[in-house]
């Protein structure tokens, strides 16, 4: 284009140079005649000496044309020599048994044109991106998947032809494998990476300038759209918005579970039709309220970590051999393993905040909970509330009165039992629903006989009770 040009330019002023010159002698032209017959003469000498001129003139100037032309074809034949080509298909091994290549068609061929200028294909008429690394690919296809962009074009560029030509083809995975790495973010991550049929990408190479670069183009098949996700995004606000801004990390892991299980229903139908892709989404498990087993773990993971708390999806088989998927949560530090699928429309859960040791019937084939990556706690989750102790037992007829150390900014409640046997076997129990209260008087009791007697606290965290350890035993003997 720049040799283009300056053969333009070199053309204009021969042009202007000329042009003048012949005016300026047929204006002198105005004298006498026998000045007329001298200017003749002099025109036409002048005339013959710029024909000559612009002669030799087009002589260099040619011979310039033929060594740019050289130049040329050595150029296109370097470019050529370094021109290479790769289509490369995948298909989301969670749904190899669903999808096959022919629902992941390959895009159209994209060349670089000089400077590496082309259309990206979610804006007409713009520049397509050149990156220098892995991870501005990576956070360049990543953006453009969580607008679910079906198509993205851009430039790879590298240090040198060797890094290029070593690297380029490599790439291909990389640049999609490191844009589905998890970041916290609850639109990314494990949300993208569960949510995708798979992708086809074409890639070429090129050098300009002694600039060696790579052009990537990836087509992908989501199983949503972006206004479906937008309404995932608006469902989720609702979900959290009865959530206090000062919840514990466990209210807002169980209220976040409560809702989804409360919910959402098993769609029997729509895992047993391979074509029914939607049923497998967020989307479905939020807006239609049905869903299966992924569309539960990938509602539970953006709701999350929305909240603030760390998730991650785990796929692997249930305890039928079946593929099967749910989550990991961080709880006050430590990670647990919840199934909201296999909790669904329970009044009592089996699959809350589990341990290793206790999270049966869930074989993982993935490296996040072998503990490789997360370490994942060994027993299920367990809220201690503060203890307290008897601090006076009053004796009374066929009574007791027992009172004890006030913890009400810390409990709901307090719970008193007592026995005829100091190892508290058939012992009853008593309520004290008041976290203010200090003191309960048992009546209706034997008369002149021992008792033994016991205090605890309890807390209510989100619809679940927990208890603290029974203090120490104390006895009194009724009147």
């Amino acid at each position: 284009m720049k040799r283009i040009v300056n053969r333009i330019t070199a053309i204009l002023i021969i042009m202007m140079m000329a042009v003048p010159c012949t005016a300026l002698s047929f204006a002198d032209t105005a004298g006498t005649a026998g000045d007329e017959a001298v200017d003749a003469v002099t025109v036409e000498k002048d005339n013959t000496v710029m024909d000559e001129e612009a002669d030799a003139d087009a002589e260099d100037e040619t011979e310039a044309d033929d060594e740019e032309a050289e130049s040329d074809a050595e150029a296109d034949s370097q470019s050529d020599e370094d021109s290479q080509s790769m289509t490369v298909t995948y298909i989301n091994p969670l749904y190899e048994d669903i999808i096959t290549e022919a629902d992941i068609p390959l895009p159209e061929e994209t060349q670089a044109s000089e400077g590496g200028i082309c259309l990206m294909s979610e804006e007409e008429d713009s520049q397509m991106m050149t990156c220098s690394s892995t991870s501005e690919a990576a956070k360049l296809l990543r953006n453009a998947m969580v607008k679910r962009t079906e198509s993205i074009k851009f430039i790879r560029a590298f240090a040198s032809k060797e890094e290029r030509d070593n690297n380029w083809t490599s790439e291909f995975s990389n640049i999609m494998d490191a844009a589905l790495q998890h970041t916290g973010n609850p639109e990314e991550g494990d949300y993208l990476k569960w949510q995708y049929k798979g992708w086809s990408s074409r890639g070429g190479t090129g050098s300009e300038e002694g600039v060696y670069f790579a052009t990537y183009t990836y087509n992908i098949s989501y199983f949503t759209t972006a206004q479906q996700e937008q309404q995932v995004g608006d469902k989720v606000n609702v979900i959290l918005s009865g959530i206090s801004s000062s919840a514990s990390d466990y209210e807002v892991a169980k209220k976040i579970y409560d809702y989804i299980c409360r919910n959402v229903k098993y769609d029997y139908a729509g895992a047993s039709d391979s074509s029914n892709i939607i049923c497998h989404s967020a989307y479905s498990a939020a807006v239609l309220k049905k869903s299966v087993c992924q569309g539960y773990s990938l509602l539970y993971y953006r709701a999350a970590l929305k909240a603030g708390l760390d998730t991650r999806i785990i796929v692997g088989y249930n305890k039928y051999g079946g593929g099967h998927a749910w989550n990991i949560v961080k709880v006050n530090g430590k990670y647990y393993y919840l199934d909201s699928t296999w909790d669904a429309g329970l009044s009592s859960y089996k699959y809350f905040l589990k341990g290793k040791s206790t999270f049966t019937g869930h074989s993982s084939y993935s490296q996040v909970s072998t503990g490789s990556i997360y370490s994942i706690n060994s027993s299920s989750y367990s809220y201690t509330p503060v203890k307290t102790y008897i601090t006076s037992l009053k004796k009374g007829k066929k009574s007791f009165t027992v009172k004890w150390a006030s913890k009400s900014k810390d409990v709901s409640g307090y719970q008193v039992r007592y026995s005829l046997k100091s190892s508290m076997k058939s012992s009853k129990t008593v309520t004290v629903s008041s976290p203010s209260a200090t003191s309960k008087k048992i009546s209706k009791l034997k008369k002149k006989k021992k008792y033994y007697v016991q205090v605890r606290t309890y807390k209510k965290i989100a619809g679940t009770t927990f208890y603290s350890s029974w203090s120490t035993k104390k006895s009194i003997k009724t009147k």
